[in-house]
């Protein structure tokens, strides 16, 4: 145990109980729990602003006597104002509940937290149900305080251990859940610890909230109820309590409750599967999670300005300004002596573009030197980080980890974590080998070129950069000036051959700009529009304009004023009266300069389908020149696009950027911003050309090996669906196909797609791996949409994460999957040491689903037999004939690879228990032949379920090599908050997860086995 500190008393009480335990005695011991107490406790004695009273509890200490003493003799002490802390690291139990005492317990289990167990005779001497937690907290709450608890461990049973995949590979064998493998039988009510506060029937009679109600408080645990905490066994470390800490101490430990779990889940859900869970009880204003972390303010981050004493102004300035943040983001501005430490704090007098009048009193300011310089410390500026959704698709755990931690390193302050996908500003995938930024919710259209995985320190640094880039971009883009809404300058938008539009407003609605059909000097088609867009001063005022062009590829420039004499470029001189075109440099205007825009149709918009682009021109205006500095950090160079068709070398042209400045003396604002939004719709959306299709689609040439074309990828997502209960992919329904010449093609390009393509695409993640990864255990996967589905992350998605996996072209038909025996030749080349398949399905399932239902019920028949036609007997016939073919051609080629194939779990027709909540083929079909209950489509669809595995397994047992694995029941009924069937025949990514831990349990104890036989 710690002793308390001794800090001054008028600071506000932090009574902190940390808990770690590695060492049990009964149960299996941990790594890394009593470490990543002491790796916590330590961050808190870091903390200033608090007078801290630590307990720490460590292995043998932390006995659930202790923990009770803990919170009614030590965390008790604190009182209004002060923080009482409970944070515990160690395993989770259940145990069973009586369900008739504890009714609201469904799954007839209490969650507890293990304390240390040493000599105890009885489960209930160590295990500390949420139950007894909440007595303990109610009883705190009573004191006034602020009351936090941290849980690293397992709160319940999971159903889709994210850990268990990780079992193939070094970093996997390190990891363990810290939860109990088996719940605790049940205890008597004298085990409870409040059992002598208010009797069995009293609860009985009262209920729960009524004998203890919930005491206030706020708790983060490290995961959902359907997931594992884990931690790493050789680094000794918790992979939440690692990144609760990083987060923290990425913001200076001010932030609220929400956000920090908004951040750390995210950090958590695209490494580990891992999502940390909130709660605030007793708080019916829901304000708590707002709170600052442990009661704390929330503030900005800093950073450091330079102050100047201005004779002419008799002004003590700063060299930021609005441009810069202040006075938008920042919160205080602090003047620092010569130590660097705090003087006395500053006001903003005046806030201008590039500079900022401070308030100083005659006293401060007699003590300070006019021709000196003083550092200054300013809270916010350049603080509007983007806001970031992650998703790893089928990346590499360790290196999506590695690539957050050097994106906090390293652009922490450009970005934040976003869970929900819909509240971010963009979106990084890591999908099939490929890192790609996208808007969120258009995973199939990257804003910016692909970074291939496959060196990872590059790739983490291009990221990196893209990102910080992006940030600044966004930030140009959103800049104005809250205190000036009104604009000043007159500005007018005319489109070619259309009316001229006056902007009202700062930040008026968008014009559309209409692209209009025309022929190039080669005859080529083109789209463009040519744009007038005019400011003019009607103020009586000289003001200055830097006009910024924020492009669709995130280009900044200020190229599209005349630069004035004697000024530098992007700070244009604008007289009263005076009125001046947009355009760019040109030797072919008498005027050396275009007095119109000119926009056209770019190749990454036109083949990537996006609907349409929205570019701006943001206008600065202030009454006064920019600064150099400032005038430089508004340049930004094009991002990289996405892979085209027929690209060009990069070349020094660019699109054009533009930004506008604007001062003024006293009538109006020092400065303000307007912006001009160009809307301009894609006048070929939705209209592909096959032949061009084909070209996005056909392998490269990479080191004498085809491979597959990184536009591969998005143009399968854009311009394909997949085929209901089939893995086959075809073209939506809402394009209009062009390329007369080229229709003769489709035929050979569907096949192309559906034999080939997707396989590919998965197969260059499979051959970076190879590269990076060589000791992993390799395996080959083939079948139908189980393995292969573009719209989730399937079964191979989920394994392809851990081991390396080589895809073979996806055939729906089990039957054509072995006709063309494609799959032998990939396991010739990989030699892998497993081959997964997935089959039948579609045959089952697909469109000969209504042949196998009767038009009429048989009524000598039981249900659900009497609902079934001779050909569900026939086609379970073929399906085992094919099984056993299959099975056979393998062994002949490979008498010692292992099969693993898989019956499929019951299929779901319906429409409320699916995330995609639309009738299904299965459905519709049923429907058809008059079976509208929902119970017997399910007892229907489940007796066929059981016959396809039934014949399955007899077919698998004929072949020693040839391991059957029985799906059914992996996943979980869908409840009201969470769904594990995206449609009626495939799970959603959760319930895929299900299916590929059974996999990677499997596979581990088949390699537990070799090794072992190895060994012998």
């Amino acid at each position: 145990m710690e002793s308390p500190n001794t800090v001054p008393a008028d600071k506000p009480k932090l009574y902190s109980l940390v808990v770690g335990i590695n060492a049990y005695q009964q149960v299996r011991s941990l790594s890394g729990a009593a470490q990543d107490a002491q790796t916590f406790a330590r961050y808190l004695t870091e903390l200033s602003g608090f007078e801290h009273h630590p307990l720490h509890l460590i292995d043998h200490e932390a006995t659930k006597t202790a923990l009770i003493n803990g919170f009614r003799t030590h965390l008790s002490q604190a009182g209004p104002g002060d923080t009482a802390l409970f944070y515990f690291a160690g395993h989770g139990a259940q145990e069973t509940a009586d369900q008739s005492l504890w009714p609201t317990e469904t799954d007839g289990k209490l969650e507890s937290i293990v304390c240390f167990d040493g000599d105890a005779a009885n489960p209930w001497a160590y295990l500390l149900t949420d139950k007894e937690l909440r007595f303990l907290i109610a009883e705190l709450s009573q004191t006034g305080a602020h009351i936090v608890t941290i849980f690293d461990c397992c709160h319940s049973g999971d159903n889709t251990r994210f850990f268990d995949l990780l079992a193939g590979t070094p970093e996997g064998q390190r990891m363990q859940e810290r939860r109990l493998a088996q719940s605790a039988p049940m205890r008597p009510y004298e085990g409870f610890l409040f059992h002598e506060r208010f009797s069995e029937a009293e609860l009985r009679e009262k209920g729960l909230d009524q004998v203890m109600p919930l005491g206030k408080h706020v708790q983060l645990a490290a995961c959902e109820s359907d997931e594992a905490a884990v931690e790493d066994r050789e680094n000794r470390e918790g992979a939440f309590t690692k990144n609760l800490i990083a987060v923290l101490k990425a913001a200076n430990s001010a932030l609220s409750y929400q956000t920090l779990h908004n951040r750390v889940r995210q950090y958590m859900r695209f490494a580990y599967e891992q999502r940390p869970r909130i709660s605030a009880a007793g708080d019916p204003s829901g304000q708590l999670l707002q709170t600052g972390f442990l009661n704390r303010a929330i503030d900005s981050q800093a950073d450091a300005a330079e102050m100047t004493y201005n004779p002419a102004k008799k002004q003590w300035i700063l060299d930021v300004g609005a441009i810069h943040g202040l006075g938008r983001t920042t919160k205080t501005i602090q003047v620092l002596d010569e130590t660097g430490q705090p003087a006395f704090p500053g006001s903003p007098l005046k806030i201008g573009a590039d500079y900022t009048l401070l308030k100083i009193s005659s006293e401060q300011g007699a003590g300070l030197d006019k021709g000196k310089a003083y550092r200054v410390k300013v809270e916010g500026l350049l603080s509007e980080p983007v806001k970031l959704h992650l998703i790893n698709h089928n990346g590499d755990v360790a290196e999506a980890a590695q690539l957050l931690a050097t994106l906090t390193e390293k652009a922490g302050a450009f970005f934040v974590p976003e869970e929900r996908e819909e509240s971010a500003d963009y979106t990084l995938h890591l999908c099939n080998g490929l890192w790609f930024f996208t808007r969120p919710g258009d995973e199939n259209r990257p804003l910016v070129r692909t970074v291939p995985a496959e060196k990872p320190d590059w790739a983490y640094q291009e990221l990196t950069n893209q990102l910080r880039h992006l940030a600044a971009w966004k930030y140009w883009k959103d800049l104005q000036n809250p205190e000036a809404p009104n604009p000043i300058l007159t500005v007018s938008v005319t489109p070619e051959d259309s009316e001229t539009v006056t902007l009202n407003g700062s930040n008026p609605p968008a014009v559309t700009i209409p692209l209009r059909e025309g022929k190039s000097a080669t005859g080529k088609t083109v789209w463009a529009n040519k744009v007038r867009i005019q400011l003019t001063n009607p103020t009586s005022q000289t003001l200055y304009c830097t006009v910024l062009y924020l492009s669709r590829d995130f280009l900044s420039t200020k190229n599209f004023l005349p630069i004035n004499e004697q000024l530098q470029a992007g700070n244009y001189r604008l007289e009263p009266g005076q009125s001046e075109w947009l355009g760019l440099p040109s030797r072919k205007s008498l005027t050396g300069r275009l007095d119109v825009v000119r926009l056209g149709l770019e190749e990454t918009v036109r083949q990537y389908n996006w609907p349409d682009v929205t570019e701006y021109f943001k206008i600065i205006v202030s009454v006064n020149p920019l600064s150099e500095p400032t005038l430089a950090m508004l340049e930004l160079d094009a991002l990289p696009s996405p892979h085209t068709l027929d690209e060009k070398p990069a070349s020094d042209e660019t699109r054009a950027s533009a930004f506008e400045t604007e001062e003024d003396e006293a009538e109006f604002p020092d400065w303000s911003t307007q912006t001009v939004t160009l809307h301009m719709p894609n006048p070929v959306y939705n209209r592909v050309d096959l032949g061009e299709l084909n070209r996005m689609l056909e392998p490269v040439l990479n080191d004498g090996l085809e491979v597959a074309s990184p536009m591969a990828d998005f143009a399968l997502g854009l311009y394909f669906k997949p085929n209901p209960g089939d893995s086959a992919l075809v073209l939506r329904d809402d394009l209009t196909l062009t390329g007369e010449e080229q229709r003769g093609l489709w035929g050979d390009l569907k096949s192309f797609v559906n034999d080939q393509i997707a396989s590919q695409i998965r197969n260059r993640q499979y051959r970076q791996n190879l590269i990076k990864y060589p000791d992993r255990v390799r395996m080959v996967a083939g079948g139908d949409s189980w393995f292969q589905y573009p719209l989730l992350s399937d079964i191979v998605d989920y394994l392809a994460r851990v081991y390396l996996v080589s895809s073979t072209p996806a055939v729906g038909s089990l039957k054509k999957y072995v006709e063309k025996s494609n799959f032998l030749e990939t396991i010739a080349k990989v030699s892998p040491r497993y081959f997964l398949l997935s089959g039948g399905g579609p045959d089952f399932f697909g469109e000969a689903f209504a042949t196998y239902i009767r038009e009429q019920p048989e009524p000598n028949q039981p249900a659900p037999q009497r609902y079934l036609a001779g050909a569900f007997t026939t086609a379970l016939d073929e399906l085992e004939q094919n099984f056993q073919r299959l099975f056979r051609l393998i062994r002949l080629q490979n008498p010692n690879l292992r099969v693993l194939v898989h019956g499929y779990d019951y299929v779901l027709p319906s429409v409320t228990e699916t995330q995609s909540g639309k009738p299904g083929p299965l459905t519709e079909s049923l429907l058809k032949k008059g079976i509208s209950d929902e119970s017997e489509q399910k007892a229907l669809v489940r007796w066929m379920i059981d016959r396809f595995n039934e014949r399955l397994q007899r077919a698998a047992a004929d072949y020693d090599q040839v391991i059957y694995m029985d799906l059914r029941g992996t996943i979980r009924p869908s409840t009201l908050t969470l769904k594990y069937w995206y449609d009626e025949f495939h799970p959603n990514d959760k319930g895929f997860l299900s299916l590929a831990t059974r996999y990677s349990q499997r596979i581990g104890q088949l390699e537990r086995e070799r090794s072992a036989k190895t060994a012998g």
